[in-house]
């Protein structure tokens, strides 16, 4: 049977349970535009099948839909506003706890494109894409908001993000991204308010970037990890950074931030701060050296002073220039020890 063969009338909505399962001869498959429900173990162990494209109108799929298809490489959700609801691979439920996998866990996908919103279970990661080791591509559409918690958790060769030019993406879901080890820098939407709970931690290969200028919320853990960072600029719409948030961090020698009054942080939202500059802005060293964590940066500046220059008077060698700085000077110079 080929997808020729399989032909649809307008008055069939629903796909039912194992529908297709087991035909081996099928090589992918493009579900209608009048099919709203796509049963599971649809098109389980359709060993030969390389691709699926879902139309707008279908509003779930079911459970263990994909297992088994061993060949498919490509997924695509056309673009469309109405959530879409997906099933897992395998679930076993334990007194309360449960144990998964995503519905492409068999899958050997290289690219997946998603336009549109999408809902599902997740059991300890396991979201539709999570741990797929051959995915190297992800692609959004423009109705898409909001990128999942786990969506691509520990994709370790995903390598390219793609964004349709009008996509206006406002938040990035609990490690949407987390332990992605291959992900290079990602230029970030302006339209991005929330950087979730670990969404890039442990993405290793990433350096230097502007955030977005409206974001709000950096959750914990959001960038732990990230060890090619080295200089951090935080928006003045920032409101919260969570702990750990730039945890193991370890490159970060500066942070700029845009705040007149310090925002509150935990005492490992940057766990290299004593090696970092802390630059803020005219007026405001006194506050930041009075703030829990902020003051124990090596050095705190205004905007536009030179670090080095700041340091010059620092006799002790705390990164702070205070009264022991001045009495150790005075010390030198009538040569008292």
């Amino acid at each position: 049977m080929t997808e020729t063969d399989i032909v649809l009338p307008q008055s069939v909505v629903n796909i039912g349970e194992g529908a297709f399962s087991g035909c081996t001869s099928l090589e992918g498959y493009t579900v209608p535009n009048h099919v709203k429900t796509v049963g599971d173990y649809a098109f389980q162990n359709c060993e030969k099948m390389k691709a699926v494209v879902i139309k707008p109108s279908v509003k779930s799929i079911g459970n263990g839909a994909f297992n088994g298809c061993t060949s498919m490489t490509g997924v695509v959700f056309e673009e469309g506003d109405e959530t879409l609801s997906l099933g897992c691979n395998y679930y076993n439920g334990n007194g309360g706890s449960a144990l998964g996998k995503g519905m492409f866990y068999d899958c050997p996908l290289q690219s997946v494109f998603v336009g549109r919103p999408l809902t599902y279970h997740y059991w300890y990661g396991y979201s539709p894409f999570a741990r797929i080791e051959t995915l190297t591509k992800g692609h959004f559409g423009n109705p898409v908001k909001a990128i999942p918690d786990y969506l691509f958790y520990s994709v370790k060769n995903l390598k390219t993000i793609v964004y349709n030019e009008n996509c206006k993406l406002e938040s990035i879901g609990k490690y949407a991204f987390g332990d992605c080890k291959s992900l290079p820098t990602q230029k970030l939407h302006n339209t991005i308010t929330v950087i979730d709970e670990g969404a890039f931690s442990n993405c290793v290969l990433f350096t230097d970037f502007d955030l977005p200028e409206n974001l709000m919320t950096i959750g914990s853990h959001a960038f732990e990890n990230c060890t090619g960072l080295t200089m951090l600029k935080i928006p003045a719409t920032t409101k919260s950074i969570g702990n750990y948030a730039y945890n193991g961090c370890d490159g970060i020698t500066s942070v700029t931030v845009k705040w007149t009054k310090p925002i509150s942080i935990y005492s490992e939202t940057f766990s290299n701060r004593t090696n970092a500059v802390l630059e803020v802005p005219h007026g405001s060293v006194a506050a930041y050296k009075a703030a829990n964590y902020w003051k124990e940066f090596k050095v705190i500046i205004e905007a536009g002073e030179d670090p080095i220059s700041v340091l010059k008077g620092d006799m002790d060698g705390d990164g702070v220039l205070d009264v022991n700085d001045v009495q150790m000077l005075i010390n030198v110079i009538l040569g008292r020890k």
